[in-house]
């Protein structure tokens, strides 16, 4: 009994003395995401289950189409966005700062875009 409770409290030590595990994969995919390629499409994923996808490029950016997604524990995201009654059903990858799919037969890789910060104004 003695030995149990020394391995109880060995285990809890070592629980509490652990890193913070960091933010859950559908807290860290919330944001807006660009593809590598140069004309790649972007992507944006919403606290809400939102998902909006660049549909058509247009003259000054591009034509998002709305949808919603999943992500499990493991990363695999399923997203799906329609528009003009045409749907399109999305599987990624979410890993560390990249997400990873194929569209169509390409593979394509996004990077979280990084917000822009506004300069501090002077009083």
């Amino acid at each position: 009994m003695r030995l149990f409770v020394v391995l109880c409290g060995v285990a809890f030590a070592a629980v509490i003395s652990s890193p913070a595990r960091s933010a859950e994969p559908d807290e860290a995919v919330v944001g807006k995401w660009v593809s590598t390629e140069p004309a790649g499409q972007p992507m944006e994923f919403l606290k809400d289950g939102k998902f909006k996808f660049g549909w058509t490029k247009q003259k000054g950016g591009w034509k998002m189409a709305d949808g919603t997604y999943k992500i499990d524990k493991d990363g695999k995201i399923k997203a799906g966005a329609m528009s003009g009654g045409v749907g399109l059903t999305l599987d990624f990858k979410f890993e560390k700062d990249t997400i990873t799919g194929t569209i169509g037969a390409k593979n394509y890789t996004f990077k979280k875009q990084e917000e822009k910060k506004e300069p501090k104004k002077d009083p």
